[in-house]
């Protein structure tokens, strides 16, 4: 910022608003109720970081503090800043001090009940007839729900809402990223997976059922998964794994036996015995294709292949399944 810029954003913020003072409700009382009056937060800080003043809505609504509690004190006297924010305000604070510019900042506040808030500060500085900075005027909004929106949103990006896994668009994202200059040497193993049985226990017990089915499901993937496998919900009752260190046909199917295994057990629910079983087909890199498409077709036609078998099996992709694709 030049120093142009710095006398005149300074110059505004000195810039005294105009009211009719001679008007019979410009009072102290008035001004009082019109800040107690705010849904935001207001407080008012002077150079030896006291608080000479916060509204109700700051102490009470906010923090959980009586007012008294708060005015009249140093700010290092209460904690209600985490350690991890200290650094961000400091400079916002050192900014209006020190350099007499108006400072926006976002940090969580820690309440008195323990809670923590997430809370948007908008601060100016307050001259005195010389144009020194005497206090520092900030005016807060709480934008914890919407901050929990956000994140809501962006985990509904990624994830599936019901079992947690990787939604279809990650995992084929992740998988892209997984192949992306492999060398051939380096094999992989992909999974499609299909639940037997599921929309019968869907039809005859219901769709609440069958979505806690379907989080029991998930959960018994991610037990016989590794760490390194990446495992997702690409829709209805289909999910689909990825095994970075799965290379050769022996280790995928060893895995895919013990998903099998694991699926077959009985699912208990409300005192009622669910079965279902599960067809898999195999896909292997780079034998089976070279990207991701190529490769989750191939195996959703092997896994359709284990269905005809019988069901409750896997079956690795052949060349039939390089024709259905075709």
């Amino acid at each position: 910022m030049t120093h142009h810029e710095h006398d005149r954003q300074s110059a505004a913020v000195r810039q005294k608003p105009r009211f009719d003072v001679h008007h019979p409700e410009w009072n102290s009382n008035f001004f009082w109720r019109l800040l107690n009056a705010c849904n935001a937060a207001v407080v008012v800080i002077n150079r030896a970081y006291e608080l000479v003043y916060c509204n109700e809505y700051a102490a009470e609504v906010m923090l959980g503090y009586g007012v008294d509690e708060l005015v009249g004190r140093s700010l290092a006297q209460f904690r209600t800043l985490p350690d991890e924010e200290m650094e961000v305000v400091a400079a916002s604070m050192t900014q209006v001090f020190d350099q007499g510019l108006p400072s926006d900042v976002e940090n969580w506040v820690i309440c008195k009940d323990g809670s923590r808030r997430r809370v948007f500060w908008s601060s100016m500085p307050l001259f005195d007839g010389n144009g020194v900075v005497t206090h520092l005027v900030g005016v807060g909004w709480d934008v914890t729900r919407q901050r929990d929106v956000e994140t809501r949103l962006k985990s509904l990006a990624h994830f599936d809402d019901l079992t947690g896994l990787y939604n279809r668009s990650s995992f084929m994202e992740l998988l892209r990223a997984e192949l992306h200059d492999r060398p051939a040497e380096r094999g992989m193993t992909l999974m499609y997976l299909d639940l037997d049985g599921f929309k019968a226990v869907n039809d005859d017990k219901g769709h609440d059922v069958g979505d806690e089915l379907l989080r029991e499901v998930a959960v018994r993937l991610r037990h016989t998964l590794r760490q390194s496998d990446v495992v997702a919900r690409l829709g209805g009752d289909e999910f689909a794994v990825f095994l970075r260190d799965a290379p050769s046909r022996p280790d995928a199917a060893m895995l895919a036996e013990k998903l099998l295994n694991s699926l077959c057990l009985p699912f208990e629910h409300a005192g009622a015995t669910l079965a279902v079983g599960a067809s898999i087909g195999i896909a292997l890199f780079p034998h089976d294709g070279i990207d991701a498409e190529t490769l989750l077709q191939r195996a959703d036609a092997a896994m359709y292949r284990a269905k005809r078998a019988g069901k409750n099996c896997f079956r690795f992709c052949d060349d039939s399944d390089s024709a259905i694709i075709v």
